[in-house]
């Protein structure tokens, strides 16, 4: 599964804490309270349509919805990789 398919995966899935499920719309307005300069929806939607998303977009984007990354240690010559809901937000740097 691509990085873009998991991020529509989990929006489709992941309802936020007032009781509405993510949209691209919402995403955009998120992203742009977090960063410096305005993300516009059509800038969501390119991403979500690009199937070599870098990394950090991936991230961020999963980070906005409490979610996290885990890379696993290959097991039998294959890489395993979760996204799963994260428990705290706090990050040790």
């Amino acid at each position: 599964m691509k990085a873009n398919e998991i991020l529509v995966e989990v929006m489709a899935n992941t309802v936020m804490q007032d009781g509405k499920k993510y949209t691209q719309t919402r995403m955009a307005e998120e992203l742009s309270e977090r960063s410096e300069k305005m993300v516009s929806t059509a800038a969501v939607n390119d991403r979500l349509k690009n199937e070599n998303m870098k990394i950090s977009n991936f991230i961020e984007m999963l980070d906005l919805m409490d979610y996290e990354v885990v890379a696993r240690p290959k097991e039998d010559k294959r890489a395993e990789y979760v996204v799963s809901p994260g428990t705290d937000r706090k990050r040790v740097k």
